[in-house]
């Protein structure tokens, strides 16, 4: 298992990049209008685009104390001061002669006050006019490998200009739905709201490391899938796919699978947790001051992660740290005050340091916390019993009314999955069944319906039935841009096949 530098560690890297700010009254209402992302304090990805969409040029921009501050690679340049001369009339607008500079990407967190921020890949970075000297620098690859393989967009890729904005990876950096119109955003919306993009980035995984990785992937001789053969690395590749296979691990030529971004989970919890998992692994392989720095960053990523607190007390009592395996300890309890192994853990650590009645009283204390815990878990049982009985009824309420409209029009899809589905949910799996298959018989692209009849024939135990249905589900659904449904038809499907 590897992870990338950056993913794991606090680390800088240096970017050179043309620097213009933005100032007077009206700046920020000209760039809320031109860009396609919201102009504030956080440090973000923005594109102009032209009336059909097409990237003009990216840059990164943030507000501070003197103005707009916009980032962009040499190339984008004047493209960007192109855009200011020809929308800027009225407005009372001005911006500073382009300078050139150095600035460093801080990554995995520093804390430097006022500084700009964002989240890319899952991983906080700052943006600085000079180098930290107490943070290692990044090589180029590690950089750009952790970019590729998280699905950040490189503000210095050439290739992203004229490309339409929805098919690259500046789509969900860059683009924000909910703000103001910007030139182009009648197209980009009318895309992304109907289909999405015909073709767009994804990740291929090679199951069969002895296969070589073709240029294209096809379905019935039909190519889906183009290959970027420069980008392979062991047994993974970046691709364009259309969107028929834009499935989270959909196999593709029994050796392929198709992925979707990021290759390492993102959010703070799954990332803390791919750490800690990180950090075990480096543990048993006796890398231990490895894994005590991956379950540090584990908790600098999520504070409240309870398990890393305890695996580095659990070592350091090992190592005969005890001092600082106490500390830990009631770090965790600050985290989660009825923990049973912090105080049994407390109990053995000052036991080893002589301190017979605090160790006495940590472990008559975890003996609370065990009734305690016994306590919440009856509790909790009685409020999901609670919740259950006012969940039925609701289902009741529900069932009655699609009836109702079932006898009015008994081909109205609607009703159908609705009634067929409230069976599901009282595991009412036969007599859900038939009003599923008529769901299909009166709409055959109704995509979350064949995702309820996949799983009403697993639960009846037809497998043969479930994978047929998923199969043929996971078409549509990908057909018609309907992505959720789809990968999770495609997750079943692997569970059962």
């Amino acid at each position: 298992m590897t992870l990338p530098v950056i993913y794991t560690s606090p680390c800088q890297h240096e970017l050179e990049l043309s620097h213009v700010r933005v100032t007077g009254p009206d700046a920020l209402h000209f760039l809320q209008g031109q860009s396609t992302q919201t102009v504030d304090s956080n440090l973000r990805f923005h594109v102009f685009t032209d009336r059909f969409g097409k990237i003009l040029c990216p840059f990164l921009a943030y507000t501070s104390n003197t103005g707009i501050e916009i980032w962009c690679a040499g190339h984008a340049l004047p493209a960007l001061l192109e855009k200011f001369q020809n929308f800027i009339i009225s407005e009372e607008v001005e911006w500073t002669e382009p300078v050139t500079k150095k600035v460093c990407l801080l990554f995995n967190g520093s804390d430097r006050e006022s500084t700009p921020e964002g989240m890319w890949g899952g991983v906080r970075v700052q943006l600085v006019l000079f180098r930290s000297d107490d943070l290692p620098m990044v090589s180029p690859v590690d950089f750009y490998s952790f970019m590729k393989w998280q699905g950040v967009p490189l503000i210095t890729d050439p290739s992203f200009t004229g490309e339409v904005v929805n098919q690259s990876l500046l789509l969900p950096y860059a683009v924000d739905f909910k703000k103001g119109c910007f030139p182009g955003q009648e197209a980009v919306a009318k895309i992304q709201n109907l289909k999405g993009a015909a073709w767009a980035p994804v990740l291929i995984f090679r199951t069969n490391s002895a296969k070589d990785f073709p240029q294209e992937l096809k379905v019935n001789d039909k190519v889906v899938v183009q290959i970027n053969l420069d980008s392979v690395e062991g047994d993974w590749a970046t691709a364009l796919a259309l969107r028929d296979v834009r499935v989270h691990n959909l196999r593709l030529e029994e050796s392929f699978e198709v992925r979707l971004y990021p290759r390492w989970p993102s959010s703070p919890l799954e990332r803390a947790q791919e750490l800690y998992h990180f950090g075990a692994e480096c543990f048993q392989q006796g890398e231990e001051s490895r894994a005590h720095e991956l379950w540090k960053q584990s908790i600098a990523v999520e504070p409240l992660f309870a398990d890393s607190y305890e695996a580095i007390g659990v070592l350091l009592g090992r190592q005969e740290k005890f001092q600082e395996a106490e500390n830990w300890m009631r770090r965790l309890l600050d985290v989660d005050p009825d923990s049973v192994m912090a105080h049994t853990n407390l109990s053995l650590f000052l036991m080893r340091q002589d301190k017979i009645k605090e160790a006495e009283d940590h472990k008559a204390l975890a003996t609370v916390a065990s009734f305690k815990s016994f306590g919440k878990q009856a509790s909790e049982k009685r409020v999901q019993e609670q919740k259950l009985a006012q969940e039925l009824a609701e289902l009741d309420r529900r069932s009655e009314m699609f009836r109702q409209v079932l006898e009015i029009d008994p081909d109205d899809a609607l009703a159908l999955h609705g009634m067929g589905s409230i069976l599901m949910e009282k595991k009412e799996y036969t007599a859900a069944l038939p009003y599923l298959l008529r769901v299909l018989e009166t709409d055959p692209k109704y995509s979350v319906a064949y995702l309820a009849l996949g799983k009403c024939y697993a639960e009846l135990k037809q497998m043969e039935s479930a994978r047929e249905i998923f199969s043929k589900g996971i078409a549509v659904a990908a057909q018609k841009g309907d992505l959720m449904p789809a990968n999770e038809m495609q997750s079943l499907l692997l569970r059962i096949s």
